[in-house]
């Protein structure tokens, strides 16, 4: 497309416009249909690499040019559109926006009407040069708290159709793009939407949505059960992005899940997925919606887990395997249903070939636990250990349900290995003290007594375990509460946990605790008043 060529060759002349007001007389000349051509044409020759006649923008001016672009023709072969489309962009980067949307009504009516319009006329603009400065200057817009909201009790569906324009736009471009300065500023634009848009639905609810743009809301669930072909993944992204955000309380996660079933087309279309973006949205999600109690089991019946799995293995980007473990604890905690879930055997086209193959989900989960040098990955398994065995100690089921997979917990490779490594750090204090609380509980049965006191063996642990029966607290500068009643708490946890081991270990047949550490044990709990003969 030829562009206009410049008509006032030197700044000097265009100093001499600005000084004698002429800008705001071409301001006043692009609202006459017949003028308009032309003064668009000047604005842009006034503008163009000329910062002193840019700070000269105004609100009146900026709404000039918009009445002057929706009474205009959409014609890519126009100059005078192109110009306007610029100079619109040009007028926007320049005014103090966050000043105007407080003190100029008007000028926020006029902002939602140029994203409606953006909105309404994008298919018909055939030159992305005419698309881009809309686009960007629609993204200016919602950089704005004001605008965000306007926008969001207005016309929310207009940002999704912007958004879904653009993202198909981006794809379509060729991998070898001639202008990449093109395809570096479209990215950028869509990014800043997609940033935008997420920020505006930590101010909305499902509801709210409903009410007041059921189209809206009608594209988010089209964005999820999008066919993989039709290349719209952004949109999935953004879809799930948008979603987890709305799911912040609890109310509008069981709306989610229970009246609008979104769980179900995030698992489907993302466990079969390889795309890390879609992967790492669509998990994010699905940890928000897992939080309530009335959720947990609805989730993991349509197939959470065999997500989880494919998180759990792409072990190359340590976030991925994190959220697995993320999701795993919200399911399994306070849901024995979900526990048991959790030891069921991974299906053979989910399962890993090899020496490291996973035979249940839990297998899976201490499996990268183990693969990976990430400590809040251990940190976070760690605490869903913890989750199944306060389950376990408070479920009303069937006893043999609960014994067998008690026992079925237990017999897993290295059940221990992420509680070990959370007792043994001294960077979190409640995290430390959930791991003794943990080792308490497991120690409570038999089985898990024998396990504990395997780990027991090791001197720096036992010698962990000495300090906290004391009340001694190495960690009294890490994070958490009062050193006090932290030591406190550990000293309890301790106790418990001594007193079980030396309790449980009288009924083990064939085999007891090691003498050293039986008369260790006994003579902490004597120091501390505690008899152990009657523990």
């Amino acid at each position: 497309m030829v562009r206009p060529v410049l008509t006032m060759r030197s700044d000097s002349n265009r100093q001499i416009v600005i000084e004698r007001g002429s800008l705001e007389n071409v301001g006043t000349l692009i609202t006459h249909a017949e003028l308009a051509s032309v003064s668009s044409t000047v604005l842009f020759n006034i503008f163009n690499d000329y910062e002193p006649a840019q700070k000269r923008s105004s609100a009146k001016l900026f709404k000039n040019c918009l009445a002057s672009l929706q009474n205009r023709t959409i014609d890519s072969t126009d100059n005078a559109f192109n110009c306007t489309c610029q100079n619109l962009n040009t007028i926007l980067e320049a005014l103090d926006i966050e000043y105007l949307t407080t003190s100029d009504g008007a000028f926020l009516s006029e902002a939602v009407s140029f994203i409606k319009y953006i909105a309404e006329a994008q298919d018909r603009i055939e030159d992305l040069d005419d698309y881009l400065p809309l686009l960007n200057s629609c993204t200016i817009l919602l950089r704005n708290a004001r605008v965000r909201e306007e926008v969001l009790d207005a016309k929310l569906s207009c940002i999704f159709k912007i958004f879904q324009y653009a993202s198909e736009q981006l794809q379509s471009l060729p991998l070898d793009a001639g202008d990449p300065v093109l395809k570096a500023t479209l990215e950028g634009a869509t990014s800043e939407l997609l940033n935008a848009l997420c920020e505006m639905a930590n101010g909305a609810s499902p509801t709210s949505i409903q009410e007041q743009d059921m189209a809206a809301w009608k594209m988010l669930r089209n964005w999820l059960i999008v066919d993989k072909e039709q290349n719209l993944e952004a949109c999935f992204i953004c879809a799930s992005l948008f979603l987890g955000n709305l799911a912040r309380e609890d109310a509008a996660c069981e709306s989610l899940v229970h009246e609008q079933g979104i769980h179900v087309p995030l698992i489907e279309r993302s466990r079969g997925s390889t795309d890390r973006r879609i992967l790492h949205a669509a998990g994010g999600c699905l940890r928000n919606l897992a939080v309530p109690q009335n959720n947990k089991d609805i989730i993991a019946e349509a197939g959470a887990f065999q997500f989880i799995v494919v998180l759990l293995e792409i072990s190359v980007v340590q976030e991925l395997p994190y959220l697995g473990a993320c999701i795993t604890r919200q399911l399994v905690s306070g849901s024995f249903s979900n526990i048991q879930r959790l030891l069921s055997k991974v299906p053979t086209n989910q399962a890993q070939t090899g020496p490291n193959t996973a035979v249940t989900y839990l297998d899976a989960l201490l499996k990268a636990s183990a693969r990976s040098d990430d400590f809040a990955i251990e940190a976070e398994v760690a605490r869903t250990i913890a989750a199944i065995f306060r389950v376990l100690s408070t479920v009303k089921a069937p006893q043999d349900d609960i014994t067998h997979a008690r026992q079925q917990v237990l017999a897993s490779v290295d059940i221990l290995s992420s509680v070990r490594a959370v007792v043994q750090q001294d960077q979190s204090q409640p995290l430390c003290s959930e791991g003794w609380f943990t080792l308490a509980l497991i120690a409570q049965s038999s089985e898990g007594a024998k396990i504990v006191a395997e780990l027991m063996k090791d001197e720096e642990i036992s010698g962990l375990l000495e300090k906290r029966v004391k009340g001694i607290d190495d960690a009294s500068e890490a994070e958490g509460p009062s050193p006090q009643s932290s030591a406190n708490k550990d000293r309890e946890n301790a106790i418990v946990l001594a007193t079980s081991l030396l309790q449980q270990s009288r009924g083990w047949d064939g085999s007891s605790l090691p003498e050293t550490l039986q008369e260790r044990l006994e003579q902490m709990l004597r120091e501390q008043a505690v008899d152990p003969t009657k523990s």
